[in-house]
């Protein structure tokens, strides 16, 4: 992405929750408690380093494979949020892309163009969890906004409406 007239830190970052709503792991730059991590300690999830923006192809990457989440994680919040300032709308041709790799389509699965979104700071982009019947993963394409949210924390209350609907009524997403 490349930012129009100020210098704004736009970052991803991923949370995973138990079925109960509980924070089990993270990974991303500054995500909670000020601290940035790289990996979950599963090693499910992995976060690719820090990016600035600027002309990069490809700012922030997560690998995730689901058949390394421990047993006990039952959904993936992905996430997205402007550091400390500013917004979307002040980042020039910011976008977030979801992959599925090895993959038989050369297209996302989930993509977006977060100039959509100008007035948020944060957005989670989506949400794979894992379905109670059959113990396969879902995902589903949320993209929801987060108004003052420079972390997921700040998003709670979304988040766990999102996770108690999903719960409630599973398979609602893309498998």
């Amino acid at each position: 992405w490349d930012n129009i007239g100020k210098n704004i830190d736009a970052d991803l970052s991923a949370t995973l929750y138990d079925s109960n709503g509980m924070i089990y792991d993270y990974v991303g730059p500054l995500m909670l408690k000020g601290k940035s991590k790289l990996a979950t300690e599963d090693g499910a999830i992995s976060h690719h380093g820090d990016s600035k923006g600027q002309n990069q192809q490809n700012g922030e990457t997560l690998s995730i494979a689901l058949e390394k989440c421990a047993s006990h994680v039952k959904a993936i919040v992905i996430f997205l949020n402007c550091h400390e300032e500013g917004n979307f709308g002040e980042i020039e041709t910011a976008q977030f892309s979801l992959f599925s790799i090895p993959s038989t389509i050369n297209r996302p699965l989930q993509s977006l163009s977060l100039g959509q979104y100008s007035q948020a700071q944060g957005l989670i982009a989506g949400i794979l969890y894992r379905s109670p019947t059959d113990n396969l993963w879902w995902y589903e394409t949320s993209a929801l906004p987060c108004q003052n949210a420079t972390n997921t924390a700040a998003c709670n209350d979304l988040i766990q409406d999102r996770l108690e609907t999903i719960f409630q009524h599973p398979m609602s997403g893309r498998k």
